[in-house]
């Protein structure tokens, strides 16, 4: 016995899925400005992904890496 899950109706919190790829030496202002205004949107939520759940290396001029967890 399997259990349906219907999708959430347009216009419901949820209802449109973002996803954005990031990847080793992504600059983080190029996944950043667009999650800050998907964000302000109730309907979208983003989720960042990466082939594995480590912490993904940004580009950085730093000597410190900007890491994220997809």
């Amino acid at each position: 016995m399997s259990i349906l899950s219907l999708p959430p109706r347009v216009g419901e919190p949820g209802s449109i899925q973002v996803v954005m790829l990031i990847y080793p030496g992504v600059t983080q202002l190029d996944f950043t400005g667009p999650l800050e205004a998907f964000q302000r949107v109730r309907e979208i939520r983003v989720r960042l992904v990466w082939k594995s759940l480590d912490p993904v290396t940004c580009a950085t001029l730093s000597p410190d890496p900007f890491r994220v967890l997809p």
